[in-house]
């Protein structure tokens, strides 16, 4: 019995415990209220607000809607036509008198009164079926060439939306960057105070002149001028953000979480570079899971989208030349109201007909003229966007090891001005140097930060335009590296 008591006591303090360790935990995983939003949910929100993917996005719908048009052109067209007329006179058939001849008698004439065909004032009702049964192929080759059309148009989406990828991602690196920037002044800035506060000492015990306490108060306005404009440099990308994803701008000013895969959000946060697997051409493809083999094996959306194009130019091209075809049709015609029919109306209609336009002016040949045209532009252009992009792949493997190359003389010329900064602080402060060479010991250190961190931009940027080359961009590929 004692032993039923604390089972069922253990229950109650467990249910009640329960909520809140619910709240708890759901109170961990939810994101900080005011951080700043991580890349992945900036790009889905730039992808899902952008009027070019929404206007891309109608244009196919447009094209998938014209082919259920031309697939349509074989349903029956019903029609149903009322009319009230009135004529001038009832339309009336006069016969001439009949003869009647009689055996040994004169002949006896019989007149006729005038046949009424129809009555002057008539209400008309009918209901008219047609229907197309063969069109020369024209119907079935202008169906394909609305499908790839709209092919094209959903492959010109994609490329736009990896377009859009791409600037997002850009615009997001360049508000670190000018984060890291900051970061930098107010590093330098500490700097120079402290060394204001050791050159203040000095300066009262006599062993430094008023001159260096002058240059060091310009070193700081200098830095403190900096620090405006990168200041009014980052609100501008924060808007540029919102602009693109729809995210209040103020936001992204907020830097309470490691928002970005590339970026250490610690005190001493500093970008990271795309790391090198061995080749220009393979840089940073571990990242993502995508084997190096695969990076030639997939086709660019814009060419894709050209193919799908050239195909909808053949299969228009034959759809024109299908005009020179007879078109066969069937009918049926019926009358509602009866009563105003003539004599010689019928109250039902029904048969097949052939209809075979032989000559319409040269219309016909012009058409087929301009779709062989089209089919020329195609493929010209085809020809010239796989050329562009064989190109573009080439140009960006070069820019990546370009990028690389650069990156390892930022980060050298870092060290060794981090190494003159610190020698020449010593030598100012045993008094074996002036205060011109400890500022541009600080000034050469802070322009080798700024180089650095803008050689990293350059090469996350260069690493995003060879995926991008390769036909690998992608929201996990891009807010991986």
């Amino acid at each position: 019995m004692n032993w039923t008591k604390y089972v069922i006591l253990a229950a109650l303090l467990v249910a009640a415990g329960w909520p809140a360790v619910a709240a708890a935990k759901t109170t961990a995983e939810k994101p900080k209220e005011g951080a700043r939003p991580p890349l992945q949910e900036v790009l889905e929100q730039s992808i899902s607000r952008s009027h070019t993917l929404k206007t891309g996005r109608a244009k196919a719908d447009k094209s998938r809607f014209d082919r259920h048009m031309v697939y349509q052109t074989y349903l029956p067209n019903v029609t149903l036509e009322s009319s009230f007329r009135s004529l001038d006179q009832r339309i009336r058939f006069h016969v001439d008198p009949i003869a009647l001849p009689f055996p040994e008698q004169q002949g006896l004439q019989v007149a006729v009164p005038p046949i009424t065909l129809q009555e002057r004032n008539t209400f008309r009702a009918s209901l008219e079926v047609t229907q197309v049964l063969f069109t020369g192929f024209k119907v079935p080759r202008m169906g394909q060439a609305a499908y790839h059309g709209e092919q094209a148009a959903l492959r010109k989406v994609e490329a736009d939306k990896q377009e859009l990828i791409m600037e997002v991602a850009e615009a997001y690196d360049q508000l670190v960057l000018v984060e890291q920037s900051l970061k930098v002044i107010a590093r330098a800035d500490n700097r120079l105070r402290e060394e204001r506060r050791v050159a203040d000492r000095a300066f009262e015990e006599g062993l430094i002149p008023a001159y260096d306490l002058t240059r060091l108060r310009i070193a700081r306005n200098d830095l403190e001028r900096e620090r405006i404009r990168r200041e009014g440099d980052r609100e501008l990308a924060a808007r540029n953000l919102e602009h693109l994803s729809g995210i209040s701008w103020k936001r992204f000013l907020e830097t309470g979480s490691d928002s970005h895969a590339g970026y250490d959000s610690g005190s001493t946060s500093e970008p990271a570079s795309v790391n090198d697997t061995g080749s220009a051409s393979h840089a940073g493809l571990e990242l993502i899971g995508v084997a190096p083999g695969d990076m030639a094996s997939r086709i660019r959306p814009e060419v894709q989208a050209l193919q799908e194009a050239g195909k909808a130019a053949d299969y228009m091209y034959r759809a024109q030349r299908a005009d020179y075809f007879p078109q066969a049709y069937a009918f049926l015609r019926q009358e509602l109201y009866e009563d105003d029919l003539s004599v010689l109306e019928p109250a039902r209609v029904m048969g097949i007909g052939l209809r075979w336009e032989l000559f319409d002016g040269f219309n016909r040949s012009r058409r087929i003229q301009k779709s062989e045209r089209d089919r020329v532009i195609a493929r010209e252009r085809l020809e010239e966007v796989t050329s562009l992009v064989e190109l573009d792949r080439r140009q960006a493997e070069v820019r990546l090891s370009v990028a690389d190359r650069q990156l390892d003389v930022a980060r050298a010329s870092l060290t060794d001005a981090k190494s003159s900064l610190q020698l020449s602080t010593q030598r100012y402060r045993l008094g074996l140097a002036p205060v011109s060479e400890k500022l541009d010991a600080e000034t050469g250190y802070q322009r080798a930060e700024l180089e650095w961190q803008q050689a990293v931009f350059e090469q996350r940027r260069a690493a995003m335009e060879l995926f991008r080359a390769n036909g690998h961009i992608s929201i996990e590929a891009i807010a991986g590296l």
